[in-house]
């Protein structure tokens, strides 16, 4: 029997788990003053490879600190899971919201919250034409979002070695190096982790 079709496809609103206990996501229209729909349509002139080759030229000093490491093929793939809905000890927080974003296209969530433009978080159009690069690819959409985090799921994530590396160089760009420098230490880490990984998790200061 085929799968039934996504609820999204039917309600036309796309469902993103949100916490916010420090009230972040509610501050962020203020940081971005453009509606989605002009955040949408800006991150269709975006190529999402030409965004993530220019943060990289930008600071060439700082992300050519990256250690290339070593491909573990044991090591994934992520054994990681959902955080955003959990404290620090992994007991479920009291409270989280649904947000119902008006669109059937998951890459499109993140205009609609007007996500980023702190520090080095992507603006909110780059976010969405990653995400879409990302979802034609991979299939990769949004789970859930909070004030510093983003988590998504992967129907068809990439195997082997020149794959998962391709694929580490573009998160380590889009993350600001946090996933690397903050977190596997190594693209070569960070790749053998996405080896076959069905979530994605990033964060940034």
């Amino acid at each position: 029997m085929d799968a039934p079709p996504p609820a999204h496809g039917r309600t036309r609103h796309y469902p993103v788990v949100c916490s916010d206990e420090s009230g972040t996501l509610l501050e962020l229209p203020d940081l971005n003053e453009d509606s989605p729909a002009q955040i949408t349509a800006a991150a269709h002139s975006i190529d999402a490879a030409d965004w993530l080759a220019a943060r990289e030229a930008g600071d060439p000093e700082y992300y050519g600190e990256v250690d290339s490491g070593e491909w573990d093929p044991d090591l994934g793939p992520n054994p990681a899971s959902w955080t955003i809905p959990f404290d620090l000890d992994g007991a479920p927080l009291d409270e989280v919201w649904i947000a119902l974003v008006p669109t059937t296209s998951p890459w499109e969530a993140l205009a609609h919250l007007r996500y980023g433009h702190w520090n080095e978080c992507p603006p909110s159009a780059a976010h969405v034409a990653v995400h879409r690069s990302w979802h034609e690819r991979f299939g990769a959409e949004v789970v859930a979002v909070s004030g510093d985090t983003v988590e998504m799921r992967v129907t068809r994530p990439p195997s082997g070695e020149d794959a998962c590396r391709a694929l580490a160089r573009e998160q380590f760009l889009y993350s600001g190096g946090d996933l690397v420098f903050q977190g596997a230490e190594t693209l070569g880490t960070l790749a053998s982790l996405l080896n076959g990984a069905e979530y994605w998790f990033f964060w940034w200061d």
